[in-house]
């Protein structure tokens, strides 16, 4: 490839319905995605790999596509929103949010079913602090609008993907400047989102061998082996065994958050008291 330009980026943070938005963006013929992966980890993980590495992951069909990714472990890196600006400073982000309780709750719960913590929340969030972290709205928000400016930067919420499909599509058109979407159905559950592992020590490993192999550029070795049924065999019938949270978690998350909805509430002009009321 010659050259490359990023048009686009869907930085997260996680557990906010990016892979939803993935999708989305992969049915749009004039937008094109990573080949063979949904994330890259390029600019937070893989930088020193230089920018040809990363436009490899990019096939585009025509000439006049966008090429972009959806990333929602950039979301709360320091250097990401500086080194994408580097690359390419016209870039639209694209910004996803969630009630940040539910959203933290959902990533504890996501590493506890690939065995990487324990089933002690705080214990989870020192292991991982990007669990409470990344639901820092305001500190993280600022600083993507501060680089790109507000006029680049498009803020969606995760409640719209099931309730609003069509305007969320809608506001993601206008920040690109595309063609409508192809129609669209609501956001669909995960199988494994509220499962837990029968097999704890096996999801771990599963979870360490995907990352491996992501690590070192196999991805397709990755569909092989979710190919196989494993992912059925290690959480089909771990629904039971999901811990909910509780009321003192919530009540100190939510401590917490409240500066950070307070912010996005003026920032979106939008009433997020549902997000208080839970």
């Amino acid at each position: 490839m010659a050259s490359f330009d990023l048009d686009f980026v869907c930085v997260g943070p996680q557990r906010t319905g990016t892979t939803w938005v993935y999708e989305m963006l992969q049915r749009h013929p004039d937008l094109c995605l990573p080949e063979v992966v949904k994330e890259t980890m390029f600019f937070d993980r893989f930088y020193d790999r230089g920018i040809e590495w990363y436009s490899q992951y990019f096939q585009p069909s025509h000439p006049n596509q966008l090429c972009g990714e959806v990333a929602p472990t950039y979301f709360d890196s320091l250097e990401v929103p500086h080194r994408i600006r580097e690359i390419s400073p016209l870039c639209e982000i694209v910004v996803t949010l969630r009630d940040p309780v539910e959203r933290a709750w959902s990533l504890f719960l996501h590493h506890l079913k690939k065995g990487r913590v324990s089933k002690d929340f705080w214990e989870a969030v020192d292991r991982i602090p990007r669990i409470v972290e990344a639901g820092r709205y305001k500190r993280h928000l600022e600083r993507w609008n501060l680089v790109f400016g507000t006029e680049q930067v498009t803020t969606l919420f995760h409640e719209d993907l099931s309730a609003a499909p069509r305007k969320v599509l809608s506001s993601i058109r206008k920040s690109l400047n595309v063609k409508p979407f192809p129609p669209v159905q609501a956001q669909r559950k995960r199988f494994n989102d509220t499962s837990m592992s029968r097999f704890p020590t096996l999801a771990r490993g599963v979870a360490l061998l995907t990352t491996t192999l992501h690590k070192y550029g196999f991805h397709k070795a990755v569909g092989i082996l979710k190919g196989t049924g494993i992912k059925s065999l290690i959480y089909s019938g771990g629904e039971q065994r999901t811990p909910e949270i509780s009321a003192s978690i919530r009540k100190v998350l939510l401590d917490k958050y409240e500066p950070d909805i307070t912010y996005i509430e003026k920032k979106t002009e939008r009433d997020l008291s549902q997000w208080r009321e839970k």
